[in-house]
């Protein structure tokens, strides 16, 4: 869903003020199921069931110098969240020729992101003008100023089954669990548990340290230089310098 509404405002001396503002949500969700064997080789569970954005927009248009002058100038801010983006796969390599067991090459695995999330930040100022110096020539000079935050939370963990005492040894940092793990109905005896995030050497975390923040903001400065001319009624030339961010 989507709402927006409109604020404009010209004044006399050519000065016109518009206001935008914006708020999306939706949630979306479904799954995808593949068979071929008696039993389950991939289910892959999507799930956004919180997503919300809203946006806002100032811009200040005008004109001047008997209309050789014309200037923009604005404000913009966007934010989007969704504390609970990820779903869950369950997959079982059916090359492995029969059900899942505890054996290496014969387990299955679930991977959860249910507790994932993440947080979005813009906002910029900008300003562009552009003048007449001749009646038939132009010059543009504008410039942005963009802020952008990111912000996730990371808390994605394996599920490795079925599994006996014996084998889950194997999983670093796995936390073994003798009860009863389930998917599509079938009940396997036996799981492991360990966070699917790696230190640098590539070593899963430790489970009460797999809760993970990460933000990161980044700061850019862009322009656009451009000087157009008409050559007749029906033909401009223009020469145009520009900087970008992403």
């Amino acid at each position: 869903y989507t709402v927006s509404a409109v604020a404009e405002k010209k004044f006399d001396n050519d000065i016109d003020v518009k206001l935008l503002g914006a708020y999306r949500w939706f949630d979306s969700t479904g799954t995808a199921v593949s068979r071929g064997q008696p039993f389950v080789a991939s289910v892959y569970v999507y799930n956004i069931p919180d997503y919300k954005s809203y946006q806002t927009e100032l811009t200040v248009t005008g004109t001047g110098m008997d209309d050789k002058l014309k200037w923009t100038g604005g404000l913009f801010f966007f934010e989007e969240s969704d504390p609970r983006d990820g779903g869950y796969q369950n997959l079982f390599l059916p090359s492995a020729g029969s059900a899942p067991s505890p054996a290496s090459g014969k387990q299955a695995s679930t991977t959860d992101q249910t507790r994932n999330g993440e947080l979005n930040i813009s906002y910029a100022a900008y300003a562009q003008a552009t003048y007449a110096i001749w009646p038939d020539t132009r010059v543009t000079i504008g410039g942005r100023y963009t802020v952008d935050q990111r912000d996730a939370f990371l808390d994605t963990t394996k599920i490795v089954f079925p599994f006996t005492p014996g084998v889950s040894p194997a999983v670093t940092n796995g936390v073994f669990n003798p009860g009863t793990y389930t998917v599509d109905g079938i009940g396997y005896s036996g799981f492991t548990t360990v966070c699917a995030l790696t230190n640098a050497g590539g070593t899963s975390l430790p489970l009460a340290s797999c809760p993970t923040n990460i933000s990161k903001t980044f700061h850019q400065p862009t322009w656009t230089l451009a000087i157009d001319h008409d050559l007749t009624d029906k033909t401009m030339v223009y020469f145009t310098m520009r900087s970008g961010y992403r």
